[in-house]
């Protein structure tokens, strides 16, 4: 099949927003961090100019097949959405590329292709936070054999599956967690005369997600550390995506309140069919202790199943021991990748990797 490849330019790419809609919908790896809004804010936001765009659009004649959402930053080709300043990063996950099904053993080929030449100009490839499932995982292995290779498990995508009623999600949850939960949600309802406020309404955006931020940072402060809200590019960033989402209708931003004072708030949005939880605030101190966070995850993955929404994806969260386990999640591994040409320089960057490695999670080759 003759397929035409094209590296866009910011025009363009402003004018491929309906087609990349619509190739998205197709796409069986559609997640949020694939939707065109947030990768094309984040390029407003966070390029560099150091940095240069290398989306490619591979087309049969002149219908879309697939997108793969890539820019260079300095000698090595990324994803959208990655990399930067950590003060900065908005952890975009589950990138991918973005493709049409039926042409999908074409694309996989021809994009295996690609990084193969962009490779052997001495490019690297530094492709993070993409899932076991994803097409880039099988571009990957056909390309390892050929190139120095650098894979690792960075987390795990930990989602849950709604049925069609709370009460059947219910009884996949533990006995004991199920019953700590009923008790304490009587007690925030009942006792504390408490109530959860969604954000609606566009003028009240802004003032939920300082509420957010508020809540966010002074609890990663009594831990000694930064918190997600240490940037005003960041925020801007967020505070634009959220509001796109919402004339959509598919943001929700949590507020839980106790006499009226925010002692919790959840930020996650609808993509699909599927509610994403991107980031929360918790007060800790708050007495008497009723699990804040705890109450507003249940709160928003009822308010999922009454919508119909078939998953609540809380993403990537370590490999071990993660709280987002008690909510009776599937779950699956994501990846960090490096390729490189194989040189006598990167064979000691690549022995470099195997002794680093040896005190981590390395994927076999």
């Amino acid at each position: 099949m003759q397929l035409n490849i094209e590296k866009i330019d910011f025009q363009a790419f402003k004018e491929l927003k309906g087609e990349w809609i619509t190739l998205l919908k197709k796409s069986p790896n559609s997640t949020c961090f694939l939707d065109y809004d947030w990768l094309f804010l984040w390029c407003i936001y966070f390029f560099e100019n150091s940095y240069s765009l290398n989306i490619l659009t591979i087309r049969k004649k002149e219908e879309l097949i697939a997108i793969l959402p890539l820019y260079l930053n300095k000698n090595t080709l990324m994803f959208l959405g990655t990399g930067g300043d950590e003060k900065d990063e908005v952890a975009t996950e589950y990138l991918d590329i973005i493709y049409n099904p039926k042409y999908k053993n074409d694309v996989l080929h021809k994009v295996a292709s690609i990084f193969q030449e962009e490779l052997s100009k001495g490019y690297n490839l530094n492709l993070q936070n993409y899932l076991e499932t994803s097409l880039v995982k099988e571009v990957i292995d056909l390309n390892k054999v050929k190139f120095w290779d650098n894979t690792i498990i960075c987390g795990r995508r930990y989602l849950v599956p709604l049925p069609k009623n709370y009460d059947t999600y219910r009884k996949t949850l533990s006995r004991s967690f199920d019953k700590r939960m009923t008790r304490l949600i009587k007690k925030f309802e009942n006792k504390l005369n408490g109530k959860i406020r969604k954000t609606k309404e566009i003028n009240q955006i802004s003032g939920a997600l300082g509420i957010l931020q508020k809540l966010h940072e002074n609890r990663w402060i009594k831990k000694g550390k930064q918190g997600a809200f240490t940037s005003q590019r960041y925020i801007s960033f967020h505070k634009n995506f959220s509001t796109i989402k919402a004339k959509e209708g598919a943001l929700q931003l949590w507020t839980l309140l106790v006499d009226n004072e925010p002692i919790a708030a959840i930020y996650a949005f609808d993509i699909g069919s599927t509610r994403y939880f991107y980031q929360s605030g918790i007060d800790d101190s708050f007495k008497p202790s009723i699990a804040p966070g705890n109450i507003l995850h249940l709160a928003a993955i009822r308010g999922a199943i009454e919508q119909n929404l078939t998953a609540y994806d809380f993403m990537k969260g370590t490999t071990k021991n993660s709280y987002k386990e008690i909510y009776s999640t599937q779950s699956e591994p994501m990846y960090n990748t490096t390729l490189v040409k194989k040189s006598l320089g990167s064979f000691i960057k690549m022995l470099t990797w195997r002794f680093k490695n040896l005190r981590g999670t390395r994927i076999n080759d």
